[in-house]
């Protein structure tokens, strides 16, 4: 698995997340595109579909991209979920207005600052991987 070129410090661990998520099912995370994209850039989604047209699912990592792919799905008529499946991830209120509705893999937003606040108080250094749970 090459290394991702830009983005966020917990994309790698999503990244990962993914690549064991297909290993489960038998499938290698190298036999798979994986396009880098700015969050929320319109033309995100056409380029998606552009270099990999025969894609029947894709997974972000946030919900803005899923959501102009699922924009460009339908700019293109192509059918989700009926063609290709899409998958985000944050759980922002935006995924809930979509049409066609979006899948998201949500984040416990509301744990994740109780435990940062709790770290601040009792000054402690964070676990490892305590936010990716």
């Amino acid at each position: 698995m090459r290394p991702l070129l830009a983005g966020f410090p917990l994309d790698d661990e999503r990244l990962d997340g993914f690549k064991q998520g297909l290993a489960e099912a038998n499938l290698s995370i190298d036999d798979v595109p994986i396009l880098e994209t700015i969050p929320g850039e319109p033309s995100a989604g056409a380029v998606v579909f552009d270099r990999a047209p025969e894609a029947t699912a894709i997974l972000t990592m946030s919900d803005w991209q899923a959501i102009t792919i699922l924009d460009e799905a339908v700019r293109r008529g192509i059918g989700v979920p009926g063609h290709v499946s899409v998958v985000g991830f944050d759980g922002t209120a935006e995924f809930a207005r979509t049409t066609p509705p979006m899948t998201t893999v949500a984040q416990d937003v509301i744990g994740k600052g109780r435990l940062a606040a709790r770290m601040v108080i009792d000054n402690e250094a964070p676990p490892a991987r305590s936010f990716c749970r």
